[in-house]
């Protein structure tokens, strides 16, 4: 009788999608465990301990967080995934990606719907070791950052940006022209004009033809009062010693390169 009552519960938490499943392939699954839900799930051995772990990317709908886990090791990707604060109720529009390379593991989320203010694209890096979860890198480290320009050059029209501790050229228009050669007239541009990073829209993210992953993002720019901006490319290469700037550039300076990039869709 006891056997009878284990095979009906058993049977019955399966039927309304209680007991999770595994996968080793990168499909989304969406299975509900109560108030979870788990967008994918891989069994492996990622440390060389000769024991498979379960890595498990999940939705977490009861405090609305997407969390990483690794056996019973977890981190928050990203907080407030159905509640963007500056824009109010989004459904939740998300495409996601996790790729494991060793004992990495990048978990890169795209938001697809209609967003007025703050990035659609969240991409971060986990180490696993000893046991442990701890997040190695993340694009998040690269928003809201002051980024001074270092020479402005009218006649040529091009600027310097510091873009991170790089000097980057970038191409300027007639109209920003315009703008600096106005606000030159009031300060030294050198010192008080200042732009900052503001935004990260989408992301790239490919298997080359050299075995290695070549992740990319592009980071919006802009001057506090957006007379000044462009689109910069920051181009990385996901390996299992982690992730390593490879590149990087403006747009408007360097178009062609970015015609080769296969962003992810909105």
């Amino acid at each position: 009788m006891k056997h009878l009552i284990f095979i009906i519960i058993v049977s019955y938490l399966m039927a309304i999608g209680g007991l999770g499943s595994i996968s080793n392939s990168p499909k989304e699954i969406q299975t509900n465990y109560f108030n979870k839900q788990i967008i994918q799930t891989f069994r492996e051995d990622i440390n060389n301990d000769s024991a498979v772990e379960e890595i498990s990317l999940v939705m977490n709908n009861t405090n609305q967080e997407l969390i990483i886990s690794v056996n019973d090791a977890e981190q928050v990707v990203k907080s407030n995934v159905k509640r963007e604060e500056m824009f109010g109720d989004v459904s939740d529009q998300y495409k996601y990606d996790l790729i494991i390379n060793g004992n990495k593991i990048l978990v890169a989320l795209l938001y697809t719907g209609t967003q007025k203010y703050g990035s659609s694209a969240y991409i971060k890096c986990y180490e696993y070791t000893d046991d442990n979860l701890a997040k190695i890198w993340s694009s998040e480290d690269y928003e809201d950052k002051w980024l001074p320009l270092t020479e402005i050059d009218i006649k040529n029209k091009n600027i310097k940006i510091d873009m991170f501790g790089k000097i980057k050229d970038k191409a300027i228009s007639d109209k920003e022209i315009e703008y600096l050669q106005y606000r030159e007239k009031e300060c030294d541009l050198l010192k008080e004009l200042i732009l900052e990073s503001v935004i990260i829209p989408n992301y790239g993210l490919e298997f080359n033809s050299n075995g290695e992953y070549q992740l990319v993002i592009r980071l919006i720019i802009w001057s506090g009062a957006g007379s000044i901006g462009g689109s910069y490319i920051m181009e990385f290469k996901y390996t299992e010693d982690g992730i390593k700037l490879q590149d990087s550039w403006f747009e408007s300076k360097e178009p062609q390169k970015s015609e080769l990039i296969n962003f992810r869709e909105w």
